[in-house]
């Protein structure tokens, strides 16, 4: 039995919800760079009226922005290729893909941040001394 002219698989996503989601992601993706680039600036002018304390505080911050921002790319770009999925079987490996690569995203930033802040305690200790 023939399908009527534009009818579709009860399990494929329609052509333009994947494209009304890949402008969505793109608009956020825009977004978040400009919400960075001010964080950045921000940054960067409480460091000129602060010590080492802070100093030190405000390197852990910006390697934290640093890392939120790549793991916010990361999703956008799984988003796109989420939104570009032709079924729910491609839309769930997807998903499952970028499940695993966060857990290990995740597990590295906690020890780049780990050490970092190790770090910024031994600087700041021997100011004090």
């Amino acid at each position: 039995m023939e399908k009527p002219l534009g009818a579709q698989d009860d399990l494929e996503i329609p052509q333009p919800l994947r494209e009304m989601a890949e402008e969505a992601v793109a608009t956020a993706r825009l977004a978040s760079r400009e919400i960075g680039t001010l964080m950045a600036a921000l940054g960067q002018q409480a460091e000129k009226t602060n010590g080492e304390l802070a100093a030190s505080a405000l390197e852990i911050q910006s390697a934290m922005l640093g890392l939120a921002e790549d793991s916010i790319f990361n999703g956008f770009d799984m988003a796109l290729r989420m939104a570009g999925a032709r079924d729910m079987g491609e839309l769930l490996r997807l998903q499952a893909e970028f499940g695993s690569a966060q857990v290990k995203v995740f597990e590295r930033q906690a020890k780049v941040l780990g050490q970092m802040v190790s770090e910024a305690a031994d600087r700041t200790a021997k100011t004090i001394d």
